[in-house]
């Protein structure tokens, strides 16, 4: 069992936190060039082959099954003044600015004396890249169950359901947070909103180009 960083935007925070998310896809890195995708039954070592064009390729896959995935996201750090003594990391979304919101003010003990541990900000902190979040910091961990590789494209409606699409209605699905939160657009198909968010996040040619793919199983454990 190895404890590995992993980034996730607002939205998918969000989806994991309501139960909705088990499911990641991410970029290989390099592309294989090939056109199957196959798992070695004694090793659990997965390959893509090529078909002539240079041979199988060996993937190194970066989880694997037992792992454990601790969240990074943005956040931010206060300091309780009441005692002089206690801090703890407050990680939330940059959507939901805890400042701005009476309950998430009172939730965060935001209306007694305050001070940021980097003392800048008014005394109230400012908010961190999730890339610069520390172990400590992380308030979501996920244990690996499953890990295959396929082509982007390949998604399936209950894979994109699996990673974040949302229902809301009959042949409505959307993810909270996006798109249908901003502008009242859903979908009748999961695939959809998932191909426009991955758009959205790796550019405007990255669904076209259906890279190879893999995609990580998880759920959500108290660690």
């Amino acid at each position: 069992m190895t404890d590995h960083p992993i980034l996730f935007s607002a939205p998918m925070v969000r989806a994991i936190l309501d139960g909705s998310k088990t499911q990641t896809r991410r970029v290989l890195k390099p592309q294989p060039i090939g056109h199957t995708a196959w798992q070695d039954d004694d090793t659990g070592r997965w390959w893509v082959s090529g078909h002539g064009e240079g041979g199988d390729t060996l993937l190194s896959l970066r989880y694997a099954p037992g792992d454990r995935l601790w969240v990074r996201e943005a956040w931010n750090v206060f300091a309780l003044s009441s005692d002089g003594d206690e801090s703890w990391p407050v990680p939330s979304i940059p959507a939901v600015d805890p400042r701005n919101d009476p309950e998430m003010r009172r939730a965060y003990c935001l209306d007694y004396p305050v001070a940021s541990l980097a003392g800048t900000d008014g005394g109230k902190g400012p908010w961190r890249s999730s890339i610069h979040m520390p172990r400590w910091a992380s308030r979501i961990t996920l244990a690996v169950e499953a890990v295959r590789v396929e082509r982007l494209h390949d998604i399936s409606e209950g894979d994109a359901i699996a990673e974040g699409v949302t229902r809301v209605r009959d042949c409505c699905y959307v993810i909270r947070g996006f798109d249908y939160d901003l502008s009242g657009l859903c979908h009748t198909s999961a695939i959809t909103p998932f191909g426009k968010y991955w758009t959205h996040v790796h550019g405007a040619e990255a669904w076209d180009a259906n890279p190879w793919v893999s995609v990580t199983t998880f759920r959500r454990v108290e660690a």
